[in-house]
């Protein structure tokens, strides 16, 4: 296996997913070894010591290993990006593993008050373009997905910052828009109510430009590989392809880990 140079390993996430694997995090264990030869080495006599092994460090890579084999084993961790909601509804699965992605991390300030509990100044916010084409599409022959839409926008925040409760499918409002007012900003209404919404569909300005007009700051676009989990997925982002103004899907996730490729 590849070796990987990790970014980000979220020490909260690794120990929720590794208790419920039963894997060991907290538990120390005794290991006892044979040692040929008495004192100096003379002598045929065997004797035993024990050593006290300490438990893996949340953010070791061997456990963050272990734990993505088991979200693998359980059939939670797709290869594959949700392109449309339909995706997501459709499997239980929140996990997502994608290798050699391009994003560009976006250094967003946090408001006063924004989560002021982590102590936090600021979100890392990775931006990766929609895979797949991006538009409308209907691909059910009885026409059960007539307001279907196809191609998802990927924001991957480093920082866990205070989610409003059971965000995960959200009408009329755009996950980036929600993201914004995690950290802080206002916008013209507040996440989870209808109205026009300048962070998702109702602007076609790139996402990386929408959070740079409030202050963000771009930094350099990268390969990547990251696990991460779904919070949110909304049809409510726009984008402009071939100069046409065109409707599609975001995610709002949070990194397991994130590395280098």
């Amino acid at each position: 296996m590849p070796l990987k140079a990790y970014r980000v390993i979220s020490a909260k996430m690794v120990d929720q997913l590794a208790r419920q694997l039963d894997l060991a995090v907290d538990i120390e264990t005794t290991v006892e070894t044979e040692l040929n030869g008495g004192i100096t080495g003379i002598g045929s006599g065997r004797r035993k010591s024990t050593k006290r092994v300490n438990p893996s460090s949340l953010t070791d890579p061997r456990l963050v290993e272990q734990v993505v084999d088991g979200l693998r084993d359980n059939g939670q961790l797709k290869i594959y990006r949700p392109e449309r909601l339909q995706d997501l509804k459709s499997r239980q699965s929140t996990f997502v593993h994608e290798i050699g992605i391009v994003g560009t991390p976006v250094f967003l300030p946090l408001k006063d008050g924004a989560d002021a509990a982590s102590g936090m100044d600021s979100l890392t916010v990775w931006v990766f373009e929609p895979v797949g084409p991006a538009g409308f599409i209907d691909s059910e022959p009885d026409g059960s997905w007539a307001w279907d839409w196809q191609g998802s926008y990927l924001f991957l925040i480093e920082e866990h910052i205070t989610h409003p409760e059971g965000l995960y499918y959200l009408s009329g409002v755009s996950a980036l828009r929600c993201l914004v007012e995690m950290a802080g900003y206002n916008t013209r209404l507040s996440c989870g109510r209808f109205g026009e919404d300048e962070f998702g569909r109702d602007n076609p300005a790139h996402p990386i430009d929408k959070l740079l007009s409030i202050g963000g700051v771009r930094g350099r676009p990268r390969p990547i590989e990251a696990v991460y989990r779904i919070a949110a997925m909304t049809d409510e982002q726009a984008t402009i392809i071939n100069g046409k103004k065109v409707r599609l899907n975001d995610i709002l996730a949070y990194p397991l880990y994130i590395a280098d490729c």
